[in-house]
């Protein structure tokens, strides 16, 4: 999973999260993922970089995560960004 090693700080993390009804694995998918968005909107990285950068090595899980969230695969996203920008 995405989870990091525990201790006092993720321990706080996670009763803040908690607070608002979010577990600290979705925060950190949820993290990753703006990341990626922001990357593939605005500027010129491979794929394969965005997810070394974010952290995810496994390019079926990161298509399951794009597609989870935004019902489209991440080259789906930059091309539909890319025509948005054009006009």
């Amino acid at each position: 999973a995405l989870r990091r090693k525990s201790g006092a700080g993720n321990a706080l993390i996670s009763v803040s999260l908690s607070h608002f009804g979010i577990d600290l694995d979705a925060y950190i998918a949820y993290r990753k993922l703006s990341v990626a968005k922001e990357k593939l909107r605005f500027t010129t990285r491979t794929i394969d970089e965005i997810m070394s950068d974010i952290g995810i090595k496994d390019n079926k899980a990161f298509d399951e995560l794009f597609k989870k969230h935004e019902h489209v695969t991440p080259s789906e996203y930059r091309r539909s960004w890319a025509q948005w920008i054009r006009g």
